[in-house]
């Protein structure tokens, strides 16, 4: 096993884009701890575009008060509407200080995920924003978001990487800002 000694099952961040954003927040739900591997802990969650079914399932099997949550959202989504960002608060009535909702604008759902994006020449790969209309470049989602400019694939997966790359940091490893300052003066000592 080429990760065996390398991995720390105690610190595990999970990320997911459509419904498996969603099943990364069910996965993290304050509900579900106790149904975890032996030796596994979950420190953060990161949904992406999470496609929930707001008309069946249970809010509460989705409430994650007690790790850091990040939920993405593109401006111009033409598959998940805004609930994505409403859905994790709403299952918390509100009571969340670890929840972050982002908001990207110019992203549509699919630029998330490489093999729905038509760059990669997977078969009904496509591009799903809502186009505006006499407007090139520009899009929106199926609801009332203001227009933006769209981002391209390449655009949209460096701030997707980047954006997660920055919360997992300070989540599992606490880096932050002042704890870079901290390094560095203490480097110098």
């Amino acid at each position: 096993m080429p990760f065996a000694r390398h991995l720390d099952m105690r610190n595990v961040g999970l990320v997911g884009h459509s419904r498996a954003g969603a099943g990364v927040t069910w996965e993290a739900a304050d509900s579900h701890r106790g149904q975890w591997p032996g030796g596994v802990r979950i420190r953060a969650a990161v949904a992406v575009a999470p496609a929930y079914n707001v008309m069946t399932e249970n809010m509460a099997d989705y409430a994650v008060t007690r790790i850091p949550l990040a939920v993405l959202r593109g401006t111009c989504d033409g598959q998940v509407g805004t609930e994505a960002l409403s859905f994790p608060a709403e299952a918390t009535s509100g009571k969340r200080k670890n929840l972050h909702r982002v908001r990207i604008p110019g992203a549509n759902h699919n630029f998330f995920n490489t093999q729905w994006s038509p760059r990669s020449g997977q078969v009904a790969a496509f591009d799903d924003a809502v186009k505006v209309r006499k407007k090139p470049g520009w899009c929106t989602d199926r609801g009332d978001a203001p227009a933006a400019r769209q981002l391209t694939e390449a655009q949209q997966h460096r701030v997707a990487v980047t954006t997660i790359d920055g919360f997992l940091r300070r989540a599992l490893l606490k880096d932050t800002p002042d704890s870079a300052k901290a390094g560095r003066a203490a480097s110098r000592h």
